[in-house]
């Protein structure tokens, strides 16, 4: 095979309880991810140059080193190729907007260069290499939704709801990742509750996965980054309230920010809460959550 094209799927999180900071670095999580459409989209080809991955972005500046460049090279130690390979990615989903695009990047091309090359992995390695290259990457790989657990490398797949509609909008703020958990570390520090609903005990996969069962309407999910993030940057909450007052059922922001997202029963709603939104806010979609 000479090459291919592949589809990277964004995600949201309805749910993301984090923990104290571990030995590794790395905070203990507990969340509720789902894949929805908003996609990037790849296409891989093979270079004539062992050793190198040369990525094309034409609508989005990506910098010189990035998870597409770190999947590459972390699946080249694993499996022994040395091939070049040529990418281009056509970016739709934002950069540090929490929708996990360049992890969804990542799991494809691993994905694709697993069946470019022909070394067929085992899902375990996949799952290992991709946890190498960035704690959200293995929810990408298979999921369409899971409780994700630890520091992102247990998954407890669920069944992806699929009965609702969903509007995001981005502030277009870059809020990084590191820096929303640093600053909920100080929060803490400081004795300040990061999120309204961490006082309700929805531990445990087995807790989240029943919560989740329910209509959106009963669901106490909450993010423990919201505090942070919204007092570094108002708008974050701004925007989700105008998402509420526009009818959502229930919103959310994703990750560490800063899009945020409402979730609607049906397409009349959501297209009324659409016209109204994009008015306000110049990054505005309407997305269906992937099952």
């Amino acid at each position: 095979m000479q090459s291919l094209s592949l589809r990277a799927h964004a995600k949201v999180n309805m749910h993301l309880w984090v923990g104290a900071r571990r030995a590794d670095g790395l905070h203990s999580i507990e969340s509720v991810m789902q894949r929805i459409t908003l996609a990037d989209s790849l296409s891989l080809s093979r270079l004539d140059i062992p050793g190198r991955c040369e990525v094309c972005s034409p609508y989005m500046a990506l910098p010189r080193e990035n998870t597409l460049t770190r999947a590459y090279a972390r699946f080249c130690q694993v499996t022994g190729v040395h091939d070049g390979v040529r990418v281009r990615v056509v970016k739709r989903i934002p950069a540090g907007s929490g929708l996990g695009g360049g992890s969804a990047d990542a799991a494809a091309l691993l994905c694709g260069l697993d069946t470019l090359f022909g070394t067929t992995l085992s899902a375990r390695v996949l799952r290992e290499v991709a946890y190498s290259v960035g704690s959200d990457v293995p929810f990408f790989l298979a999921s369409q939704a899971a409780c994700v657990l630890g520091g992102g490398e247990q998954l407890v797949p669920l069944v992806p709801k699929t009965g609702y509609l969903g509007l995001l909008v981005w502030p277009g703020l870059h809020s990084g990742s590191a820096q929303a958990y640093e600053d909920l570390d100080r929060l803490r520090a400081c004795g300040v509750h990061a999120a309204d609903g961490e006082q309700y005990s929805l531990r445990g996969a087995t807790a989240l996965s029943a919560h989740y069962a329910q209509d959106c309407a009963r669901w106490r999910f909450f993010n423990s980054l919201d505090t942070p993030v919204q007092r570094r940057y108002p708008v974050v909450a701004l925007a989700r309230w105008d998402l509420a007052r526009a009818g959502a059922c229930f919103t959310a922001m994703s990750g560490s920010g800063s899009a945020v997202f409402g979730l609607y029963r049906d397409e009349e709603e959501l297209r009324r809460a659409h016209k109204l939104l994009a008015k306000r806010w110049c990054w505005c979609v309407r997305v269906r959550l992937c099952g």
